[in-house]
């Protein structure tokens, strides 16, 4: 899979489906993952930009997170 996935989202997605429950990571720890944060940090940033010219987004609904 590699050049098709990001490395940070191979990885949540072996931690988020991890059999053993005790090594599989928590809602909590899934939000803050890097993927995620980054995820979000784009989403903000596109969204900040849109507002400072004045666009409407019907594309993001914020409730995806």
């Amino acid at each position: 899979m590699a050049g098709l996935v990001e490395d940070d989202a191979i990885d949540l997605l072996l931690r988020m489906l991890a059999f053993d429950p005790a090594r599989r990571c928590t809602a909590e720890e899934a939000l803050m993952h890097v993927y995620v944060s980054n995820a979000v940090k784009c989403l903000l940033a596109k969204l900040s930009f849109n507002i400072l010219l004045g666009y409407k987004t019907k594309c993001f609904n914020i409730a995806m997170f």
